[in-house]
């Protein structure tokens, strides 16, 4: 795996060669369907951390 995180009730991860991945759970992933693929794929956490922003802001409802 080569990016993970959790945050907000959500699981973001980017494997090798392929693009971010949201899981609607903070658990095992392992049989989750994705809520939402990303067409992006970045190489460093920085640039992962900033995607999952922009995710979060307009793909995924995010309650205060």
């Amino acid at each position: 795996m080569q990016f993970k995180a959790t945050t907000q009730g959500y699981t973001f991860v980017q494997e090798e060669g392929e693009t971010i991945k949201a899981y609607d759970t903070v658990g095992d992933i392992s049989l989750q369907v994705p809520v939402f693929i990303s067409p992006e794929k970045v190489t460093s956490q920085k640039d992962f951390e900033v995607e999952i922003s922009y995710i979060l802001m307009d793909h995924l409802s995010v309650e205060s």
